[in-house]
């Protein structure tokens, strides 16, 4: 499983357009691992998890080729992670579209997408768009020719359906763990025993709000969540975590959360990043 980090921010980015924060003012001087789209990976050449604003951005820079993608996985229905509008250039009179893509989330995730798309450009069906609704729910795999999906219930937007994944391919698991606080626990109890090979941790609040647990992490959850996850077994024992998905808000610099971070041998994800498990 090749996975890519094509985005590793939250919903203002980094630097936000028109913050003038010390991360911002940071990231806006030395870029490289400091400059932080809006969070989406690729797995493989052919699902992608979260169509947010930077996507165009993200495939011209980043080698995505969208005539390849097959799968779209949403986490849940806010504006950093879904952009409807993306979508409706699949309707013929846009482009020239004939591969289906299957788009699984929770059925708001679906709600925002027809709603979106219908008011601002009239009724479109799902065929209109060359796309398959697969409407998720906690705890019920979904089951690929080559891959498997596990809905997880989220500790965010509460009424939107969110979810966290596991998700199987060739015998290995990756988990996304944004956007989260620590897990509800309905999902502790199906991540125990996963031995998942790849973990992404959500550390939206960062340093400046390290015990945040809300809807999002702050660095010592993200540190709680890792050590409980290692507890009952969710992870293997060399399993490779990262933290992404930050906010400038949470008043850290790619380099300081490294410091921050190191120690406990959890990496720092940055866009661009291609993890080979």
């Amino acid at each position: 499983m090749k996975f890519t980090f094509l985005g590793t921010a939250a919903a203002e980015g980094i630097p936000a357009r028109f913050c003038e924060c010390r991360v911002c003012n940071h990231a806006r001087k030395h870029l490289d691992k400091n400059l932080r789209r809006r969070a989406s990976y690729a797995i493989d050449d052919d699902i992608l998890v979260d169509l947010g604003p930077d996507s165009f951005w993200q495939e011209i820079t980043m080698g995505v080729d969208y005539l390849k993608l097959r799968h779209l996985i949403i986490t849940h229905p806010h504006e950093d992670h879904l952009c409807p509008d993306e979508l409706l250039y699949r309707k013929k009179g846009f482009s020239r579209v004939s591969q289906n893509l299957n788009i699984y989330g929770g059925v708001k995730v679906f709600t925002k997408i027809m709603g979106t798309i219908g008011s601002s450009y009239g009724a479109a069906s799902p065929a209109d768009l060359h796309f398959t609704p697969v409407v998720l729910e906690h705890g019920k795999t979904v089951c690929e020719p080559d891959f498997s999906l596990l809905p997880l219930n989220a500790k965010h937007m509460p009424g939107g359906t969110p979810f966290c994944y596991v998700i199987e391919r060739s015998g290995k698991k990756v988990l996304i763990g944004n956007d989260s606080g620590s897990f509800p626990p309905e999902s502790w109890d199906l991540l125990a025993g996963q031995l998942i090979d790849l973990v992404i941790m959500d550390s939206t609040c960062g340093l400046a709000f390290p015990d945040a647990d809300s809807s999002h992490q702050g660095v010592n959850t993200v540190l709680k969540t890792v050590a409980e996850l290692r507890r009952i077994n969710a992870v293997k024992p060399d399993a490779v975590i990262y933290a992404s998905h930050f906010s400038h808000n949470g008043g850290g610099t790619h380099e300081e959360y490294c410091d921050f971070f190191r120690p406990h041998g959890i990496n720092v994800a940055y866009d661009g990043l291609t993890v080979n498990i």
